[in-house]
């Protein structure tokens, strides 16, 4: 970009029109080639972004925040009357979005309007009560827990608990509030999957991958796992802390000549944390817990 651009796109948060471009001595030609070469990307309502400025190894899922937050600043500006919601409030929020599309920027609309839907942006229609609506950054967002629930609702289950996880590990929400949405928006289509996703959620997950792994969990049967447990020795001394704890009875199947089954009781830890010198990293054990 020319030094003249440069200016119009910071001082638009880092995107520009066609016409900013136009205005500062590029042709249309110039334009479509820049496009082709990837030299700037182009978002929707014929405006871009030039990434070259960007770190080199960004991955790609950042790379994908990057843009998709440019593009929600663009379009809030173009469509007036809009709140940012679904999972484009959950980002704005900071809650992770696994497994969310990021291709579009979704909003809802205040008032009377039509819903929209395009490769780049949906505008969806719904009823906003004024508690739903928060400002973030100078946007208006919906709120965290109607994030998350309009987001479970039209995604899956599975990105329904990462994102209720992680809401209340942050501090963003609270169960309760989760369920209020819940039963407030009850003829939501796809609320099972939302009202599942709440009911499960656990904040002591620390991350997407456990959020994961505790659905994976319950799909196959495992018992419900204890999160974040200190294991101590029988001196009480700490030997380490893992994500999930999982104790139950280890049940043998009887031969085929007959006998008795017999059940052991086990106990498997699952975690990355740092353990001291004992050499049990990753092993079944039977843990003293810390009550």
């Amino acid at each position: 970009m020319n030094r003249r651009l440069e200016v119009i796109a910071a001082g638009r948060g880092g995107w520009f029109t066609r016409p900013d471009a136009l205005a500062a001595g590029y042709s249309d030609s110039q334009v479509r080639q820049r496009v082709r070469s990837g030299q700037w990307v182009r978002m929707s309502f014929n405006s871009y972004v030039d990434p070259r400025g960007w770190p080199a190894d960004e991955p790609p899922w950042e790379r994908a925040i990057r843009l998709h937050r440019l593009s929600v600043r663009m379009a809030r500006e173009r469509l007036g009357a809009v709140v940012v919601s679904h999972q484009s409030a959950a980002l704005l929020h900071g809650l992770p979005v696994w497994g969310a599309d990021l291709s579009a920027a979704h909003f809802t609309r205040l008032g009377t309007g039509q819903s929209r839907s395009g490769r780049r942006i949906r505008v969806h229609r719904s009823a906003l009560a004024a508690d739903e609506i928060v400002e973030l950054n100078g946007l208006q967002v919906t709120a965290c827990e109607r994030a998350v629930v309009e987001t479970a609702c039209t995604t899956s289950y599975e990105v329904g608990v990462v994102l209720a996880d992680g809401a209340l590990r942050l501090g963003l929400s609270t169960r309760d509030r989760l369920a209020a949405v819940v039963r407030r928006h009850r003829h939501w289509h796809g609320l099972p999957a939302a009202r599942a996703a709440v009911e499960f959620a656990d904040g002591r997950s620390e991350s997407v991958g456990e959020s994961r792994l505790r659905v994976l969990m319950a799909n196959h049967g495992l018992p419900v796992p204890q999160l974040q447990v200190e294991i101590r020795d029988e001196a009480g001394r700490f030997i380490g802390r893992v994500d999930f704890l999982l104790l139950g009875t280890l049940t043998k199947r009887p031969r085929a000549s007959g006998g008795r089954c017999r059940g052991t009781p086990w106990g498997l830890a699952i975690g990355n944390s740092l353990w001291s010198d004992t050499g049990c990293v990753g092993q079944p054990h039977r843990p003293a817990l810390d009550e």
